[in-house]
């Protein structure tokens, strides 16, 4: 098997000396569309360096997502491999509504939503004179501050909060929602096409930055007063423009909400390049009352809702998205599967000794006959 590098040198149950014929065959897992270098510039320290290839380039292209793994042993010694996502908005992969890295970001708030009975959603847009100025890191982690601290002045002691980065594509034919996508001759997403009159983007026309935050708390129907105090707090502390607020009970709506919110909205890198450099590392996804070191935190509370109150489609969903999270899987055979640090090149893997296990599409047996 080839081995890219040991990120750390801790023991590992996984042979790292054995070495196979590569094989750069496109039937590989999780094959790139395009050869990238095997050597890389400095040290690498952490997987998500693995995952984000193109930021060590100085480019932006998404072709080495997927193309590396993590390599696994179960208790019977079935090797395994968890292919490396960039979870980046704009790519073919991940950025798509329900792939892995959409489920992982609205499956690690779930926890918490399960804990609302009501569930009440602000969304609030800004003016388009101010947007210019909401295009760095500072000046979007000023805003998210004030927006909880309202928040906690309103008694709301916990809450999530997102942005979106733009607005829904339209067609100039009037349709602005619905859309299809549409891939080239190499398989790969191009873009959105028009159910209405055919036409094709290719995510390469620059959409309007349009930055706007979704804002979670427990709340249901507000009392006009209150709410109008509340919508008056906020268009004054941030400069809003419009604050619109919905609120649901059931526990399906609620999984969409949080699906909604989670989406990706940054939908190709040619729209705003220059921001797409600027948002790097930024923490898009903060929630406030959590537990720290000298605070317990407000969502240690009971569960208001268990995911047999969701409907079939969305319980599956739910379901899927403990396979994505390593700690859940398990080998076919039924053992648990370790994980190590050693980082392996999908494509230097024969296609003939791979197969994949379980839904997500994420992870292969390597060298192994085992029957699911």
């Amino acid at each position: 098997m080839s081995l890219l590098y040991n990120i750390t040198p801790k023991k590992t149950s996984v042979p790292i000396n054995e070495k196979i014929m590569l094989d750069n065959s496109p039937a590989a897992p999780a094959r790139a569309a395009e050869n990238y270098p095997h050597v890389l510039d400095g040290d690498p320290s952490y997987l998500d360096t693995i995952a984000n290839l193109d930021f060590q380039c100085k480019s932006h292209n998404t072709i080495g997502c997927g193309r590396f793994a993590i390599s696994g042993v179960c208790e019977n010694g079935h090797r395994a491999a968890m292919v490396i996502n960039c979870g980046r908005e704009w790519c073919p992969r991940c950025g798509q509504q329900k792939s892995d890295a959409h489920k992982r970001r609205y499956g690690r708030l779930l926890p918490k939503v399960q804990q609302m009975r009501t569930m009440g959603l602000f969304t609030i847009t800004f003016p388009e004179g101010e947007r210019s100025k909401l295009r760095g890191k500072v000046e979007l982690g000023n805003i998210t501050k004030k927006v909880i601290q309202v928040m906690k002045s309103y008694g709301y002691k916990r809450g999530i909060i997102r942005w979106h980065w733009f607005g829904e594509c339209s067609c100039s034919c009037g349709q602005v929602k619905k859309f299809g996508q549409w891939y080239d001759e190499a398989g790969k997403r191009a873009g959105i096409i028009c159910p209405k009159c055919g036409k094709k983007d290719y995510y390469t026309t620059k959409n309007n930055y349009h930055p706007h935050l979704n804002l979670i708390i427990d709340a249901g129907k507000l009392e006009k007063n209150k709410l109008d105090n509340i919508k008056t707090s906020l268009r004054t502390s941030v400069n809003a423009l419009v604050v619109h607020y919905g609120y649901s009970n059931k526990p399906g709506k609620m999984l969409h909400r949080i699906r909604y919110i989670t989406r990706a909205t940054f939908k190709a890198v040619a729209w705003d390049p220059e921001l797409a450099d600027i948002l790097k590392g930024f923490r898009n996804i903060r929630c406030w009352g959590t537990r720290t070191r000298y605070f317990e935190g407000y969502w240690n509370g009971r569960i208001a809702w268990n995911l047999k109150d969701l409907k079939k489609e969305d319980r599956k969903d739910v379901e899927d998205i403990k396979e994505i999270e390593t700690s859940y899987l398990k080998c076919p055979c039924g053992c648990n599967i370790t994980w190590s640090n050693v980082i392996l090149d999908c494509n230097s893997i024969p296609a003939e000794l791979v197969k994949p296990f379980g839904g997500s599409g994420r992870y292969y047996l390597i060298n192994c006959n085992i029957q699911e």
